[in-house]
């Protein structure tokens, strides 16, 4: 073989380890992106929700009806559900899940208690903390 012949292929082995080395770091980054951004749509439900949760104790002051303020924070709560249902199988997802599945039958519970508010603003912080950049 002459000299260029083996240029070429030791530049093609050279592309070729670099496209996959390149594949390999989008891969990585996608999945990271992916979990990123599940656990920042999840963070912002979760502080949609208590939001509307809050509105719930002064719903004139919003300019709803307690009946509207109720539907709206029900509303909230069932999507976040369905935020913590899209989420990567994750230990603190299920949990979460777990926590909200006993919390969800009675409103006297995710209405405003202490012990309910003091559990859930610990999720908060959590879902927010996954929300910030890994390393890849």
């Amino acid at each position: 073989m002459d000299r260029a012949a083996l240029v070429s292929i030791e530049v093609a082995v050279v592309g070729l380890i670099i496209a996959w080395l390149q594949l390999e770091y989008a891969k990585r980054r996608d999945k990271l992106l992916d979990f990123k951004s599940a656990w920042t749509e999840v963070h912002k439900a979760m502080m949609d929700f208590r939001l509307k949760q809050a509105i719930l104790d002064h719903p004139d002051y919003w300019g709803k009806t307690p009946e509207q303020a109720a539907i709206d924070a029900f509303s909230s709560l069932h999507f976040l559900r369905g935020q913590l249902d899209r989420t990567p199988d994750s230990p603190l997802a299920i949990e979460m899940s777990n926590f909200l599945e006993v919390n969800w039958i009675s409103s006297d519970k995710w209405r405003g208690s202490a012990d309910f508010n003091k559990t859930f603003d610990k999720y908060i912080h959590e879902a927010q903390k996954r929300t910030i950049q890994k390393k890849l």
